[in-house]
């Protein structure tokens, strides 16, 4: 029986096709943990058919009204796989893990190239006329970055900005690493400042790793592997539970997601502009937004019967 040995990481894992089956890409970032004994199809069917997840937006860039309302969808399947252990342990009797999935989606295009170029006004050109899009981005993912739960529960889901969990100074010494040209996993601990201002966050993280990874180019047109709207990104697999013992998927729930992006566009032939964004998400928020949406309508019943036994006096 193989032994799930890489738990509670993320992976890079967009989901492909091939003329035998559809799987998890095998180029993981942070390393390959064993498949369920049934392949990669468990994930695969799993991460279509989330129980739980939120879904967060963000402006790339702010150049267009289509630059706007992207989206940071993180999904949460409670996932049977018996050959799930810690190391070389045995498993827990009918071993289940929480899969969590990030995919991304965007208002027009069907890959990320072709959502980018569609997102970016034209390169304002000389008496030649204007140039294509010129516009990349990079995305700096998390993994192994378990926060202590009053700073999970800090964080406001009615926007993706994390200042509100992790405070105004380290959000800020996060993108000051980010603004740098290159797509580097460093990049986002750089900034000589973020040991201090981010000590109550990250400061209290045991290990816990970054990885940097291109997000979209507007100039590429026929790449393979380009990343599709909805398909999954990345995936987190916890540790492994007993099926009757949901203690670690509601942690898992409850657990805040940090990503960085950096979005570089061109606006003409001499001057560029940048971005920089740290965005949080955390699928037990759906639950609030759903428990206060039932309280509002509970609400809007009870002020209508009332207004209805006012007009019959």
């Amino acid at each position: 029986m193989k032994r799930l040995t890489t738990l509670a990481t993320l992976h890079l894992a967009v989901l492909k096709a091939t003329a035998q089956r559809v799987e998890f890409a095998e180029y993981s970032i942070f390393g390959v943990g064993e498949a369920p004994d049934d392949g990669y199809d468990t994930f695969l069917a799993a991460s279509q058919s989330p129980i739980v997840q939120n879904q967060v937006f963000f402006n790339r860039t702010d150049l267009t009204d289509l630059d706007q309302n992207w989206t940071w969808n993180v999904q949460m399947s409670n996932v049977s796989m018996s050959n799930a252990s810690l190391s070389n342990s045995d498993p827990p009797p009918n071993a289940h893990v929480a899969l969590t999935t990030y995919n991304f989606g965007w208002p027009e295009g069907d890959n990320i190239n072709n959502a980018t170029r569609l997102s970016t006004p034209s390169v304002r050109g000389d008496r030649e006329g204007n140039l294509p899009p010129n516009s990349t981005a990079c995305i700096w993912l998390l993994s192994g970055a378990k926060f202590p739960q009053n700073v999970s529960d800090k964080w406001d889901s009615s926007s993706s900005d994390c200042t509100s969990a992790l405070g105004e100074d380290c959000v800020q010494a996060i993108m000051s690493g980010l603004k740098g040209n290159d797509c580097d996993s460093g990049a986002f601990t750089s900034n000589r400042t973020f040991r201090e201002s981010c000590a109550s966050s990250f400061g209290v993280l045991g290990s816990w790793g970054v990885n940097a990874q291109p997000f979209g180019n507007s100039r590429i047109r026929n790449a393979t592997d380009v990343l599709e709207k909805g398909e999954a990104l990345a995936w987190h697999l916890s540790n492994p539970y007993q099926a009757d013992n949901d203690t670690i998927f509601e942690e898992e729930k409850s657990r805040l997601h940090v990503i960085g992006l950096s979005v570089y566009s061109q606006l003409n032939t001499v001057s560029f502009i940048r971005r920089e964004y740290v965005l949080c998400n955390r699928v037990s928020a759906s639950e609030s937004s759903a428990t206060l949406q039932r309280s509002n309508m509970a609400i809007l019943g009870l002020t209508t019967v009332l207004a209805a036994l006012y007009l019959s006096m």
